[in-house]
């Protein structure tokens, strides 16, 4: 077995920012032979799909770990090197540092149902970087980083802490344990030493974790181990482990098999589709063009909004409802100009948002800014929505100044409106809206038939339907969820022979909109002299040369 305690080129960054003691430990990673892993793996459950190894290396302990049911290898490591594995299987692996990888991880909620383990020994990572941990669901896992980081430089140098940092060995275990599915398992090789100070001996600070550890053993003495074990694994000790099992190891050493009604694992496909996601990330981190998400999350094509979310921002909006509703919304977009989507309100205050929240200095930053609420867009479509709402705002400008009941239709553009003068119900012992206080405003088309009677051909009385919509003005005067919004429209739909929706209008108009005008402020609307003064001009100039022509 050979030592990797070189720095590749390609990991030198990455190497140095992940461990305070990096420069002194290089990699400090040994490569597991193939055989000995595969002898390890044996007491995993035989049908092992997907396989994950957060520190691979050149992946001689997922090879080892692989048969024939495996389908994927995932792999993390500094090392560039990819995993082989067997025939038919994928390998995929992500060139990162682990402890900067795992608070993506949680981000995307990634979960893998099989861990193989040989984490690099004797490294201090920063524990900064694993602060997730104290949020685990595993309650040994968050109690265990919460009193680490409580530990103070003179107990951190017995080994769980040092230099401001967490033992490797440990702190993987916990990243595993964290990620793990309800129904997953794994196994993590480590220093004999280390492990017993670590997790079992009596007071040791990871004595929580040892509750989900089903199995331990010494390397030497497992079996069907091969002949010529290499000295460093001589001193070595492989621990299997479940965040589902809670009752340590076992009297006889074996495992109480938790899962014995199962048998084997769940296939997550989710697995390798989120794997793909932090590869993705990583990608665009490390400048690789292939396989890095878009550059914008919308941006303009011949003349269309085109919408593309990388696969981590995906995976993001599975895990985050908010992100997710932004998303839907995203992609109803899609396809469109943007003329079409500024000139309903909802949709144009939702990208005209959309611009606001996103400063120009972010486009094209990593797809972990939508993480962080960051949607990016392209500086082209920016340019274009705004002159789409410069010319829907000219094209709907009145020519002239408006009286209060014209400008009611366009009460659509405010969220609220203002009562001037108290406005009571026809059932209501007090005012209903009271001056000086704005109320919640929203508007909506309703579909209304009026029965009218007219002469046919005959001369004779015809009984005709018609139908039509009319803007419903709804104006709420209280709050909460079963608070009523009151209806202003038409007085003359309140005949009864009109018939709003399915209900006589008269059980549907509470006010009229004369009511509306006489008790409420109605916004000014700018008129095309105030809205495009340029192109008013131009035409008063035009209008002025014809009357000229006219005179002569």
């Amino acid at each position: 077995m050979d030592l990797h305690s070189s720095i590749h080129p390609a990991a030198l960054d990455l190497m140095l920012g992940s461990a305070t003691n990096a420069v002194q430990k290089g990699q400090s990673q040994y490569s597991t032979p193939v055989e000995l892993a595969a002898a390890i793996a044996k007491e995993l459950p035989s049908f092992r799909p997907i396989i994950v190894d957060l520190t691979c290396g050149p992946g001689q302990l997922l090879a080892g770990c692989a048969n024939k049911t495996t389908e994927y290898l995932l792999g993390c490591d500094l090392d560039p090197r990819r995993p082989k594995g067997p025939p038919g299987s994928k390998s995929l692996t992500v060139q990162a540092d682990l402890t900067a990888l795992y608070g993506l991880m949680r981000q995307i909620d990634f979960r893998a149902d099989c861990f193989a383990l040989n984490p690099p020994w004797s490294l201090h990572w920063h524990a900064a970087r694993l602060g997730g941990l104290a949020d685990s669901e595993v309650p040994a896992v968050a109690k265990t980083f919460k009193a680490l980081s409580r530990v103070d430089a003179g107990e951190g140098r017995r080994g769980a802490r040092s230099e401001g940092g967490i033992d490797s060995t440990l702190g993987t275990l916990m990243i595993a344990l964290d990620r793990l599915s309800d129904v997953g398992e794994g196994f993590l090789i480590g220093y004999t030493s280390t492990l017993e100070r670590l997790l079992f001996a009596p007071g040791a600070v990871g004595a929580l974790l040892v509750q989900h550890v089903w199995k331990k053993v010494a390397l030497p003495s497992l079996s069907d181990v091969p002949d010529k074990l290499p000295e460093p694994l001589q001193a070595a000790t492989v621990i299997y482990f479940s965040a589902a099992h809670d009752a340590g190891p076992t009297a006889d050493g074996r495992s109480p098999r938790f899962m014995s009604r199962i048998h084997s694992y769940n296939f997550r496909l989710e697995t390798v589709n989120q794997w793909k996601a932090l590869q993705e990330v990583q990608n665009e981190e490390g400048g690789v063009k292939s396989g890095s998400p878009p550059k914008f999350h919308l941006s303009l094509r011949d003349g269309q909004i085109v919408v593309r979310l990388g696969l981590f921002d995906t995976e993001l909006t599975k895990v985050n409802r908010e992100l997710a509703r932004t998303a839907e919304r995203l992609h109803e977009l899609d396809g469109r100009n943007p003329m079409q989507v500024v000139m309903q309100r909802d949709e144009r205050n939702f990208i005209l948002g959309l611009l606001r929240d996103c400063d120009v200095s972010k486009a094209g930053l990593s797809r972990r800014s939508l993480g962080e609420g960051g949607w990016t867009v392209d500086p082209l479509l920016r340019e274009a929505v705004k002159e789409a709402v410069s010319q829907y705002n000219a094209s709907r400008a009145p020519l002239v100044p408006l009286p209060k009941i014209q400008r009611l239709g366009y009460l659509d553009e405010s969220d609220d409106i203002l009562c001037v003068q108290d406005l009571a119900g026809p059932d209501s012992v007090g005012p209903v809206f009271q001056a000086g206080r704005r109320y919640p405003l929203a508007t909506k088309s309703m579909r209304f038939t009026r029965l009218q009677k007219k002469p046919n051909l005959q001369g004779e009385d015809e009984e005709l339907e018609l139908s039509g919509q009319e803007l419903a003005i709804l104006i709420q005067p209280d709050s909460g969820e079963d608070a009523r919004e009151y209806c202003f429209m038409d007085g003359a739909l309140r005949a009864p022979t009109v018939s709003i929706g399915e209900n006589p209008g008269a059980d549907v108009v509470d006010f009229t909109l004369q009511e509306l005008v006489d008790h409420f402020e109605i916004p000014e609307v700018p008129d095309i002299a105030t809205v495009d003064p340029a192109r008013y001009n131009a035409f008063i100039e035009q209008l002025h040369r014809l009357e000229q022509l006219t005179i002569c």
